[in-house]
């Protein structure tokens, strides 16, 4: 692929403006999983399965 020609920056914005819902959906169960971990106090990592899941 040539990242130099104009097609391909297109291909690209319009592939993320299409697959933002799924990306902006992952972001926040990200952050609600981050705050339940706050909320919660928990120190254990293994919870971060739970945004994954989520997501």
């Amino acid at each position: 692929m040539n990242d130099k020609t104009p097609e391909f920056w297109a291909a690209v914005l319009t592939g993320l403006k299409n697959a933002w819902p799924q990306i902006l959906g992952a972001l926040m169960a990200g952050l609600i999983a981050y705050g339940r971990l706050i909320y919660d106090g928990a120190i254990r990592k293994n919870k971060w399965l739970e945004g994954v899941l989520c997501g």
